[in-house]
């Protein structure tokens, strides 16, 4: 509601250009703060930052120039400047107790996207967004652009929409696989949303700590796995990192399992930490596994 007290187009206009984009970061899989990309409160608040800048456009021309407008934004890639919607974003004389400090560049050098939430005390909404990630991000809005730029009259959205599929993009995945069994439909149901939401809130942490030896590309959705004979009622997903070497020269890139063996044990030792002992009790231990060169048929098994 703050967000939408900031923006000066018709407030439908607003609304239907934010629904565009967020349909565009999930199509594309750039979206969710899980996976360490901005979220929908992020592309809220560049959208409506993008209204400021001309409130008198259609929303099909306040779509396009989401992209046009950052991709020149987010060209300065070390030094990102901050995107906010309020008049400025400096601290106020309020001391409260319990209140967060307000964001202030000179002392959070390390955000590598500050997209500040117009609420007070100002925060970075995007404090989470990694490297990786907000290079994809990045390269994402160039696509579009790349497409605006040969359709100057007409804006293509199904090609805009169309689904990410990382084959032939990357040769080597990580696949972080979470289990689920109880005794009845309903067990099942509590059990895995709350097993599932402990390690999905700590995904970013497995991110960050692959992001310092290698190039990663969080598939940002929960993937399904097809159900087969089991005696209890089971639930599976998969979360689907790509992976490639820095230069993304090396098409034989397969670092070894153990590689990853400090990675997952960190990622375990978060979900464990947090997670109730009732539910760690009957916990099925996530597993993960590197798939080289994977079958057209795995991966439409996921992402279908």
């Amino acid at each position: 509601m703050e967000i939408e007290n900031c923006v000066k187009v018709p407030i439908q206009t607003y609304r239907t250009v934010l629904r565009a984009i967020k349909k565009w970061a999930r199509e594309r899989y750039v979206y969710g703060n899980t996976f360490s990309y901005p979220n929908g409160v992020c592309l809220a608040i560049m959208v409506a930052r993008l209204c400021l800048v001309d409130f008198k456009l259609s929303s099909s021309k306040l779509f396009r120039l989401f992209f046009t407008f950052y991709r020149q934004w987010l060209a300065r890639k070390d030094n990102i400047q901050p995107i906010y919607i309020t008049a400025n974003i400096n601290p106020r004389n309020v001391n409260l107790a319990g209140m967060l400090p307000c964001w202030e560049q000179s002392k959070r050098r390390e955000d590598l996207l500050p997209i500040i939430n117009p609420a007070y005390p100002y925060v970075n909404a995007a404090h989470t967004v990694g490297r990786c990630s907000l290079h994809f991000f990045t390269e994402e809005v160039n696509r579009v652009c790349c497409i605006l730029d040969e359709c100057k009259l007409d804006t293509p959205y199904g090609v805009v929409w169309e689904r990410y599929n990382p084959l032939g993009v990357f040769n080597c995945f990580l696949a972080v696989h979470v289990a689920c069994r109880a005794p009845s439909d309903i067990q099942l149901a509590t059990m895995f949303r709350s097993k599932k939401g402990y390690v999905e809130s700590k995904l970013r942490f497995l991110i960050y700590a692959l992001e310092t030896t290698m190039t990663v590309r969080p598939i940002s959705d929960r993937l399904a796995l097809p159900q087969g004979p089991s005696v209890l009622p089971s639930k599976e997903c998969v979360f689907l990192f790509g992976l490639r070497d820095f230069a993304n020269e090396d098409r034989s890139f397969l670092p070894k399992h153990s590689y990853f063996t400090s990675y997952f044990n960190y990622l375990l030792e978060a979900v464990h930490h947090d997670m109730p002992a009732d539910c760690l009790s009957s916990f099925d231990v996530p597993l993960f596994y590197t798939v080289h060169a994977p079958s057209d048929s795995y991966l439409t098994s996921l992402l279908r």
